[in-house]
């Protein structure tokens, strides 16, 4: 099923909500960003909704954010959130779109 998060998105407009916008331009900030992006994309048991979350390093924090579909799948991209952002604090905003 495609992931269709609309929705979700539209929330974020009017919140001091982290999005895409709000990604550091620096070499870490984007090497951190992509190695998570990377450790979550390789992660078949996860859904297209997980795969498509919002993944945001800013400074010395990581947000992640979106729906997925179990509390499963939240603690996993959490879970490799940390181990692909040594040194980083990571702030699970996901919510389970159920």
């Amino acid at each position: 099923t495609a992931a269709d998060n609309t929705k979700a998105n539209a929330a974020d407009g009017g919140t001091n909500a982290k999005t895409p916008l709000d990604q550091w331009n620096d070499q870490e900030a984007i090497a951190v960003t992509a190695g998570i992006r990377r450790a979550v994309l390789e992660d078949k048991s996860l859904s297209t909704s997980a795969h498509n979350i919002k993944i945001v390093t800013n400074g010395n924090v990581v947000t992640l954010r979106g729906p997925v579909e179990s509390a499963d799948e939240k603690k996993r991209i959490e879970s490799l959130a940390v181990k692909s952002a040594m040194g980083k604090q990571v702030r699970n905003e996901i919510s389970i779109a159920r």
